[in-house]
This record gives C-alpha cells, sequence and structure tokens, in this order.
C-alpha cells in the first residue's frame, strides 16, 4: 500500500509502491491500444465502406450545401448511423459498425477502466498490474473477435478483461475500507 507522510516544511510525501510503474504501463498500454484502434481498424474499415464510388451518389446533394466541395473520404462525418450510412447494403452497414463499436466502446471504458487500476495500485499494486495487462491482452481478442466475427462474439473478450477487472475493484474497496477502520 502507498505510504503518505507529511512534513510540516516539506508538504506531503507519497510513496508508492515499487510495483506501481508496471500499473502505469499496463495503462500506457491500454491507451496506445485504444489510440491504435483508429488507423487499424477504423480507417481499414471506412476506406472499404466509403468507397469513391459509393460517395458519388452524394456529390450533388453535398455541393448544393457546400458549394465547390465534395464529400469528404471515408464518409467523414458518418460514424455508422448518419446520411451516408442510410445507404448502405445491410451487409456493409453491420461490419462498419462492428468496428466503430469496437472503438467507441474501448473510448467509453477506458476512463473507468484507467481509473480502477490507478486508485487498485495503490492498494493491490501486484493484482492491479496483472489485471492491467490481462484488460490489454483481452482487448486484443475483443477485437478481434468482434471485427471479424461479429458482435455475438465479442462474449469471450469482454468477459476476459472485465471480470478481473470488476473483481480488482470490489477487493480494492474492501481492502481500502478495512484500512480506513483500523
Amino acid at each position: 500500500m502507498a505510504d503518505i507522510a507529511t512534513d510540516a516544511a516539506a508538504g506531503m510525501t507519497v510513496v508508492l509502491p515499487k510495483e506501481y510503474p508496471l500499473v502505469l504501463l499496463s495503462c500506457v498500454i491500454l491507451c496506445i491500444e485504444c489510440f491504435m484502434l483508429g488507423p487499424l481498424v477504423i480507417a481499414p474499415a471506412r476506406m472499404r465502406t466509403f468507397t469513391k464510388e459509393f460517395m458519388e451518389q452524394f456529390k450533388e446533394e453535398h455541393q448544393a450545401a457546400f458549394p465547390g466541395s465534395e464529400p469528404a473520404g471515408g464518409g467523414f462525418p458518418d460514424c455508422g448511423e448518419g446520411r451516408y450510412s442510410q445507404k448502405l447494403p445491410y451487409a456493409d452497414w453491420v461490419k462498419f459498425n462492428n468496428s466503430m463499436r469496437v472503438h467507441l466502446n474501448f473510448v467509453e471504458q477506458l476512463p473507468i477502466v484507467l481509473t480502477i487500476l490507478c486508485v487498485s495500485g495503490l492498494f493491490l499494486p501486484k493484482i492491479a498490474m496483472y489485471v492491467g495487462f490481462i484488460n490489454a491482452g483481452a482487448r486484443i481478442i475483443y477485437t478481434i473477435m468482434y471485427v471479424l466475427r461479429g458482435s455475438n462474439y465479442r462474449v469471450l473478450g469482454a468477459v476476459a478483461g472485465s471480470l478481473p477487472l470488476y473483481l480488482l475493484m470490489i477487493a480494492t474497496f474492501v481492502f481500502a475500507f478495512m484500512e480506513a477502520a483500523k
């Protein structure tokens, strides 16, 4: 557990557990994974889905609204529920949205995951470190299964990443409560 010492002249000093840098490393790896989904998953899905030929059907409407310009390549700003997506064949729409959900789910969950890991790392650093690395590996499984097989197949990665994280959160709460009660 992290130690906090106070010194009237120097202020407060926090001594972190020796494993804490590895907890932070797992957090950095998770951030890199989240960031890399853009160029590795979303960009290829956009280019495959919103081709130049597909976007031609919007050229006249776009030029009426924005004279002298053309619709953006890759279907921007459509994120799967917009005007361009409405014209997609069902299979293309599902595939594109699976890719988008992988990334958006990661973005939505990342602040919660990082907070749990950083706080838990103060009380249970080794466990937090392992859970962080497990979560990073589970995210890769989650992404591959969701993008290649569809939303019904994301469960393995979701459970493998979430269950240890939630157990860690509960254990940290109990541990911190017990420490505070001393």
